[in-house]
C-alpha cells in the first residue's frame, strides 16, 4: 500500500551537529518507526482477522495502540534490559508485520534513508538477515509460508535505497547478517552477497552472542563461509564483546577474520587485546545508547565506560544507533550523550566519522571520495573548548 513520503528539505535537517556523518552499525529490523508499525498493523487488520493472525501468530493481540506498542518495544530512558536475549524478544511484537511483505520492507527501508537525511548522514551501511525478512526458501531452519525469497528481500531493499537516493542523495550500502544458531544459512548468504555485489559490501554475525568458540560442526559452517568471503574479497564484521566477554572478540578475529568489531565493549577486560585492536587499527562500531540500555556491559560508572576508554586511547572507533526502534535514538543524540558523559571534543567526533569512512566497506575509489568529501566539509566546522 502506498505511504506518504515526507518530501524533506534542508529546513528539516537536524540543527545540532550539522556536519556530514557516517553510520556503520544499524539494523534494518531495528529502524522501523513506531508510527509505521501502527500503520502496518492497521493495514494488516483490514485484510481480515485470519490474515492478521497468520502474520502475527501468538502476538496478534499483544497491543492495540501506540502506547501499548511503545511499552512492549521501547526501552525508555533510565530503563534497561538485563540481557541481550530479553532485548531481542522485543522484535517479536512487530516483525510479523514486515516479514514477507514487499510494501512493508520497501517502506521501512525508504524511511530509514529519510531519517538518515534528517541526521545529515552522507553514508550508511545497513545490515540485516534476508532470511528473517523473507517468507519463502527458508529451509532448513524455518518453513516457508509465502512467496518472498531472501533474494526478493534484497531486491526490494535495493530498489527502496535507489529511489530514496534520487530524493535525498544519501548513499547506503548493505551488510548481510548471519544469525547465531542459523548456521546453515551461512553459505547461502555468501551466494546472495555475490549476486548483489553492486550494493552488498560485507557480511556480519549477529544474534545471541555468548562467546561462541566455533568448534562444533555447525559453528564451523560460519568459519567456512567467512573463509569463502575473505577469498572472494567480501568484507567481514562481527558482533563480539557485547554480551560475550573479551574472548568473543578474539574468536571473531581468529576464526572469522573480522575486519571490524561490532560493539566490542568487553575488550577493556583484556589489555593485551585492547593494545592489539589499537595497534592493528581495527575499527570498533560503538553504540552508546544500546550499550547503556542492554545488560551486556554497563556498570553505571561513566568514567570507566568502555566507549570513554576507546576515545581516551584514540582507538579506531565511531558511533552508531544500532536499533532506533527500540532505543528511540538518533546520531545527534548519540553525539550529545558522548560529549555530556565523556567530554569528547567536537574534533574527536569529527575524527570518529573519518574513522568510519576509512573503515567502511566501500570500494577504494568510493571510499577515497567519501573521505575527501568529509575532510573538505569538516574544515569548515568550528571546534568547541573541550
Amino acid at each position: 500500500m502506498p505511504f506518504k513520503r515526507k518530501s524533506l528539505n534542508e529546513n528539516d535537517r537536524c540543527k545540532s551537529y550539522k556536519w556530514p556523518k557516517v553510520e556503520l552499525h544499524v539494523h534494518l529490523e531495528g529502524v522501523v518507526r513506531l508510527s509505521t508499525i501502527v500503520d502496518l498493523q492497521r493495514e494488516a487488520q483490514e485484510k481480515g482477522p485470519e490474515d492478521f493472525a497468520k502474520m502475527m501468530g501468538p502476538f496478534s493481540e499483544s497491543w492495540e495502540n501506540m502506547s501499548e506498542l511503545r511499552s512492549l518495544v521501547v526501552i525508555e530512558e533510565g530503563d534497561k534490559d538485563p540481557s541481550l536475549l530479553l532485548f531481542l524478544e522485543r522484535f517479536k511484537f512487530f516483525m510479523g508485520l514486515i516479514q514477507g511483505s514487499r510494501d512493508a520492507i520497501y517502506r521501512v527501508t525508504y524511511e530509514f534513508v529519510e531519517d538518515a537525511y534528517q541526521q545529515r548522514v552522507e553514508y550508511a551501511e545497513l545490515r540485516f538477515c534476508p532470511m528473517l525478512l523473507a517468507s519463502a526458501k527458508l529451509e532448513p531452519h524455518f518453513k516457508s509460508s509465502g512467496n518472498m525469497s531472501p533474494d526478493d528481500v534484497i531486491t526490494v531493499v535495493k530498489q527502496a535505497i535507489a529511489d530514496a537516493y534520487e530524493d535525498y542523495g544519501v548513499k547506503v550500502r548493505l551488510i548481510l547478517a548471519n544469525v547465531i544458531g542459523l548456521w546453515e544459512y551461512a553459505m547461502p548468504i555468501i551466494d546472495l552477497a555475490i549476486k548483489h555485489s553492486d550494493i552488498v559490501v560485507g557480511i556480519d554475525v549477529a544474534g545471541y552472542e555468548n562467546g561462541h568458540i566455533y568448534k562444533t560442526k555447525k559453528e564451523k559452517l560460519f568459519i567456512a563461509a567467512f573463509d569463502k568471503a575473505k577469498e572472494l574479497g567480501i568484507h567481514r564484521t562481527a558482533h563480539a564483546g557485547e554480551a560475550g566477554g573479551a574472548s568473543s572478540i578474539k574468536n571473531a578475529l581468529l576464526y572469522l577474520n573480522a575486519e571490524r568489531i561490532g560493539h566490542g565493549y568487553h575488550a577493556i577486560e583484556d589489555h593485551v587485546l585492547l593494545d592489539f585492536l589499537k595497534d592493528k587499527n581495527i575499527h570498533i562500531e560503538c553504540c552508546l545508547t544500546s550499550c547503556c540500555k542492554i545488560g551486556g556491559f554497563w556498570n553505571k560508572k561513566w568514567d570507566a565506560h568502555p566507549i570513554k576508554k576507546f576515545f581516551d586511547r584514540d582507538m579506531n572507533c565511531s558511533l552508531s544507533t544500532d536499533d532506533p526502534t527500540i532505543f528511540q535514538n538518533n546520531l545527534a543524540m548519540e553525539y550529545k550523550k558522548c560529549q555530556k558523559r565523556f567530554k569528547v571534543s567536537t574534533k574527536k567526533l569529527l575524527e570518529s566519522n573519518l574513522n568510519a569512512a576509512k573503515a567502511s566497506f566501500l570500494p577504494n575509489d568510493e571510499k577515497e571520495d567519501l573521505v575527501k568529501s568529509l575532510e573538505k566539509q569538516f574544515a569548515l566546522v568550528s571546534f568547541d573548548s573541550f
